[in-house]
């Protein structure tokens, strides 16, 4: 008799330790330590032009970091201006293509990138509400041109890998 009481103590003793673990796991993992990156967000814009989907990229300006890079618009997280890492993809892509944030519409988010350099990168897809790309004006400081691929193109090659 005494074996079972001591074997229900111990069963319940455990199910109350899994019970508070349960509670304290986060509803949406993320990066543990994420702070201790330089913490970025990025915009995959996307643009309607002639009924058909494109991507738009951005040549980085000579005389920042990464200058001549082809890259999307974006950059760090500022945490006096954005509540999250959305705002901080809005504000930036405004910013570089000099567009007003109610013609950046939101879509869906990526995985974030854990870069070895000791960055993160939270991309988020969204279509950019123009009519051309001639609406945009590029912040001449951070952006020396734009151009647009199409999705159609994009989806077709098969991607080169370097290590």
């Amino acid at each position: 008799m005494r074996m079972n009481k001591d074997f229900i103590e111990r069963t319940s003793a455990m199910n109350s330790i899994i019970d508070i673990i349960k509670k304290n796991l986060p509803s949406s993992p993320g990066i543990m330590e994420k702070n201790r990156y330089m913490n970025s967000a990025v915009t995959v814009p996307l643009v309607e032009l002639g009924g058909e989907w494109h991507l738009l990229f951005q040549l980085r300006a000579a005389g920042i970091p990464q200058e001549g890079e082809v890259c999307f618009p974006g950059g760090r997280f500022d945490v006096k201006k954005d509540a999250d890492f959305r705002a901080t993809a809005i504000r930036e892509t405004s910013e570089e293509l000099g567009i007003n944030e109610t013609k950046i519409r939101i879509i869906g988010q990526m995985d974030t990138l854990v870069a070895s350099m000791g960055a993160t990168v939270d991309p988020f897809v969204a279509v950019l509400d123009i009519g051309s790309v001639a609406e945009l004006m590029p912040n001449k400081a951070e952006v020396e041109r734009i151009f647009t691929l199409p999705v159609s193109y994009l989806a077709t090659l098969q991607p080169e890998i370097y290590h």
